[in-house]
């Protein structure tokens, strides 16, 4: 296994830990609506999100060795339903081990995402570990199935975007994290008619 360069990425990420710590399939309450007409407000809202496209890592963050985590940076792209042909950037945060010097990523901790659709218009969004994550074999790789990622606003049609997905990643080209493919489907709040005309 090849040892591989570690970078650090110059992405200012966004507050992954505070998508982490609400419930992701739940928008904010009015505190002032009845209980009832909150809750049909929010199903109202709420429409379909799916997508699929690649991934390719291309950055390393220098390791934290007191805590034994690194970041990687991923580049995806691809196409998703309210966001169309876009690109992302994802910045997440691993824990490793080395083996024989070779740093290896092991288990996936938080994340965070700024997708860009073709117009500019920026969606966010952010997970963690404690929303649950499932690891799996693959013949020429691993997978990994998250659950709970977070949707947490925006630029344009995306500000005060909120909804959650859930996120297939398989590792398609061999170990550790060099790309593959992704696919997601969950619900996101809708976008652009009630956003000040966006």
């Amino acid at each position: 296994m090849k040892q591989r360069k570690m970078l650090v990425p110059f992405l200012a990420s966004f507050a992954v830990l505070a998508a982490c710590e609400g419930s992701p399939d739940r928008l904010p309450l009015a505190p002032d609506a009845p209980l009832e007409a909150r809750q049909d407000a929010i199903l109202e809202k709420m429409v379909p999100f799916k997508g699929s496209g690649t991934w390719q890592a291309v950055a390393f963050s220098e390791p934290d060795f007191e805590n034994m985590e690194i970041e990687i940076t991923v580049e995806t792209e691809g196409t998703a339903t309210h966001l169309g042909r876009f690109e992302s950037v994802w910045t997440a945060r691993y824990s490793f081990i080395l083996v024989n010097g070779d740093l290896i990523p092991t288990e996936y901790l938080s994340h965070s995402t700024i997708y860009t659709a073709a117009n500019g218009d920026e969606l966010y969004t952010g997970g963690c570990v404690d929303k649950g994550t499932e690891y799996f074999p693959e013949e020429d790789g691993l997978s990994f199935f998250m659950t709970g990622v977070s949707i947490v606003g925006g630029t344009g049609r995306f500000e005060g975007a909120e909804g959650y997905y859930d996120f297939l990643v398989k590792a398609t080209e061999g170990l550790p994290f060099p790309g593959g493919t992704w696919e997601l489907e969950g619900e996101i709040s809708t976008v652009g008619s009630t956003r000040g005309g966006r």
